[in-house]
């Protein structure tokens, strides 16, 4: 098994609550591989992290669940990550996106519908 699947085994095993949010929550929810984004990176927002600009409990309860490896993931619906990466600020991820704002617009219609 891969590192973050065992991990997220791992966290599963001891209950604990989190979602994952980022890059790889948002290849999650792409149609097929040719809308994925590059990243090396998985990020967790757990309830302690309070500085996301919205609440983890609005995430937890819209998460949606996807199989990796086997083991569930629970991933933060797509509008709760391109919120996170407008609340962070960060020059790397307002240019990620304006990069692929057409992408994760149709991402986002597509979402209202699930």
């Amino acid at each position: 098994m891969e590192a973050f699947p065992a991990l997220v085994a791992a966290l599963d095993a001891e209950r604990a609550r989190f979602v994952l949010i980022g890059v790889w929550a948002a290849n999650l929810h792409a149609r097929s591989a040719a809308a994925a984004f590059t990243t090396q990176d998985y990020d967790l927002f757990l309830p302690a992290d309070v500085d996301k600009g919205f609440e983890f409990q609005e995430v937890w309860a819209e998460r949606r669940i996807y199989l990796l490896e086997g083991v569930e993931v629970p991933a933060a619906r797509l509008s709760h990550v391109v919120r996170s990466k407008a609340a962070a600020g960060r020059p790397k991820d307002l240019l990620s996106l304006a990069t692929h704002e057409e992408a994760l617009r149709d991402l986002l219609k597509r979402e209202d519908w699930d």
